[in-house]
């Protein structure tokens, strides 16, 4: 966080490899936390991992997903987890389980100026997934490619759009 000149608002809990099975904190038990952070934070945005392979992810956007509909003035997107969206086929479930739950995931442009040598530097401290990223997600190709990260708005579709939810 302080690489990136962030703020960050800690919560109790930590990833679940420090855990034992059956200690995982669950979306339902985040949501209130989270829910309490985002309101006391003056965000007119969130943004959430698409929650794809990391069961950290994965916890946090579906406790986002409860917070989503008690927050309904802020702006949700979701980013495409770095390391995790070129698995086969996740990026795709996602996707569709989330047009699936009544929303409509839109690629958008999300004004930004990216800073490659930041964000490495920032990676590098995230020492416990290094190693796995590095092993199985080619994660060193993918910083050198500095390929952009696409984020996807989630919000009501588009009036007259809601039947092509059942399609």
């Amino acid at each position: 966080m302080k690489v990136l000149g962030a703020r960050p608002i800690w919560l109790d809990f930590c990833e679940h490899q420090y855990l034992a099975r059956g200690q995982q904190i669950t979306a339902g038990q985040l949501a209130p936390a989270l829910y309490e952070a985002l309101s006391q934070s003056h965000a007119t945005a969130v943004f959430i991992p698409m929650g794809l392979a990391n069961p950290d992810h994965a916890t946090l956007h579906d406790a986002a997903m409860i917070v989503r509909s008690q927050l309904t003035t802020l702006a949700w997107f979701a980013y495409e987890d770095a390391g995790y969206c070129h698995l086969p086929g996740l990026l795709a479930w996602r996707v569709a389980k989330l047009f699936r739950s009544g929303l409509w995931p839109t690629p958008a442009m999300v004004p930004r100026c990216p800073d490659a040598t930041r964000k490495r530097a920032a990676i590098e401290c995230y020492a416990s997934q290094l190693a796995p990223l590095r092993a199985e997600q080619d994660l060193a190709a993918r910083l050198d490619a500095c390929a952009p990260e696409q984020y996807w708005r989630l919000s009501a579709p588009p009036k007259g759009w809601e039947g092509l939810i059942d399609i």
